[in-house]
């Protein structure tokens, strides 16, 4: 099942619009999505590296504009992509069930609550991301 999501923080320099596929278990952050500018020192150290070669590879422009479609998966079974895509795009440790939102018939929801309400998670999996 694909998922729009978005993450638009207030008063941030960020945001991104993604799809979320639970069948490849992939988050693929859209073009034109921007990473936000300066880091905050919790930030984990395999985010500031993936920040770094998305940067490196010409994956997003200077001002951390994305120049086109970015696929990220997990290497965990068991996890999901979303903390490790909203991380490297708030540029902080993020909780990607909460951090990503979906629309949802007019109103954004977190996704958590959107997953649970279509019984795609459950409670102990909202906890672990």
């Amino acid at each position: 099942m694909e998922i729009k999501i978005t993450i638009k923080p207030r008063n941030r320099d960020c945001y991104a619009n993604a799809i979320y596929d639970t069948e490849s278990n992939t988050v693929t952050i859209l073009k034109e999505s921007k990473l936000r500018e300066n880091e905050i020192p919790s930030i984990p150290v395999n985010a500031h590296i993936i920040r770094e070669q998305l940067k490196k590879g010409g994956i997003v422009d200077q001002r951390g504009v994305f120049l086109g479609g970015y696929i990220m998966s997990s290497k965990r079974q068991t996890k999901t992509p979303l903390s490790v895509a909203a991380t490297v795009i708030t540029g902080r440790a993020a909780n990607g069930l909460v951090e990503w939102k979906v629309n949802d018939d007019g109103q954004l929801v977190l996704l958590k609550d959107y997953l649970k309400d279509r019984n795609l998670i459950d409670d102990s999996d909202a906890d672990e991301n």
